[in-house]
């Protein structure tokens, strides 16, 4: 099974519909953007793109956790084989956990001072910060863009049935500028 579609088939085929972006067995559609026959807008575009690169930096995210986790089994010899990779595994009070890169891909694990149960994708100081996904304690996901732990650029809020609550452009975790398929 693909654990994503080619982004340049997204771009060739944009009226067909935004690519099913499979991470690890969990399913989620990229918002359904696109009306047919509809012109598209260069949000839109942009949009559809973060979220395709979000899903890939959780996939990043869940590699260097599991190879945090090796490293850590392994000693300095797992860091060798990995290529050299610098990982970390860590808790810091109040129960936030990081496994993976520092200052790069990894995942995070909430604590009950923090709004989410576990995020993978761009870290940066203990903060979820770049392309990523966060998993909600109430089952909310939220898809793209991070900046100082909040949504904060083109991203996109998933129920926890996976239904769309709302895209567009974000900041400091507010939705600013909504985007629309048409």
């Amino acid at each position: 099974m693909p654990q994503h579609t080619s982004i340049s088939v997204f771009q060739r085929n944009l009226k067909l519909a935004v690519p099913l972006v499979l991470a690890l067995g969990c399913a989620f559609l990229a918002p359904p953007l696109l009306a047919q026959n509809a012109s598209l807008s260069p949000s839109v575009v942009q949009l559809g793109q973060v979220l395709v690169d979000a899903r890939q930096a959780e996939q990043q995210g869940r590699k260097m956790a599991t190879m945090a986790s090796i490293n850590q089994t392994l000693g300095s010899v797992g860091q060798a084989q990995a290529g050299g990779t610098r990982t970390e595994i860590f808790g810091v009070p109040g129960g936030l956990r990081y496994e993976g890169e520092v200052d790069g891909f990894g995942t995070l694990t909430g604590g009950p001072d923090q709004d989410y149960r576990e995020y993978h994708g761009q870290v940066r100081a203990i903060l979820r910060s770049g392309l990523g996904v966060s998993y909600g304690k109430d089952g909310t996901v939220q898809v793209g863009r991070f900046e100082f732990d909040r949504l904060n650029g083109y991203g996109a809020r998933y129920d926890a049935q996976g239904k769309l609550l709302e895209q567009g452009l974000y900041e400091r975790g507010i939705l600013k500028t909504p985007v629309k398929g048409n």
